[in-house]
């Protein structure tokens, strides 16, 4: 009795499963109309980044490494300074 419900039970859900997808509209402000697909890589090269993520990255680590020493600078200059 149990397994011809559950084999009746799968059969409808089954046939349920098959019927056509809706359209879905698009978002009136989607940013996506004329997006591309991304580009596949292999999973060799998947983790190393691009040359214009490697040139961001060092001009950030300069960016900060001058603020660093721009800090530096500006505390040993308190520090040498008294106040009266």
């Amino acid at each position: 009795m149990r397994l011809r419900l559950s084999l009746v039970l799968l059969i409808a859900m089954s046939i349920t499963a098959c019927g056509p997808w809706p359209d879905v509209p698009v978002a009136a402000g989607s940013t996506n109309k004329g997006a591309r697909y991304p580009v596949f890589v292999p999973l060799d090269k998947a983790g190393l980044p691009s040359p214009e993520q490697q040139a961001d990255e060092i001009e950030a680590e300069a960016a900060l490494a001058a603020r660093i020493a721009r800090l530096r600078a500006r505390a040993a200059d308190l520090r040498s300074t008294t106040i009266e």
